[in-house]
């Protein structure tokens, strides 16, 4: 979980959001740079996207969900969920 998302790092790249510092929020995310993306080729990663963006925008918490987050790969899940 990310308390507060405006401290979240991300690149945008070739139709990808990059998420740059996931493991400074969670050990057990891998660190810097190009290991956990957002597709934005497809409409679940548009809505991820614009959940990031609107979360970075307010401060808000944001979390994001991986089936394995020790293995690069698309982002699952994004929102606000405990």
């Amino acid at each position: 979980m990310i308390n507060d998302a405006s401290t979240l790092q991300y690149a945008v790249q070739d139709g990808k959001v990059y998420l740059r510092n996931l493991q400074s929020f969670d050990a057990s995310w891998l660190p810097c740079c190009y290991n956990y993306w957002i597709d934005l080729s497809t409409d679940s990663g548009k809505a991820q996207f614009s959940a990031l963006l609107a979360s970075k925008l307010s401060g808000k918490r944001l979390n994001f969900w991986k089936i394995d987050p020790s293995t690069p790969g698309p982002i699952d899940i994004a929102g606000d969920f405990d």
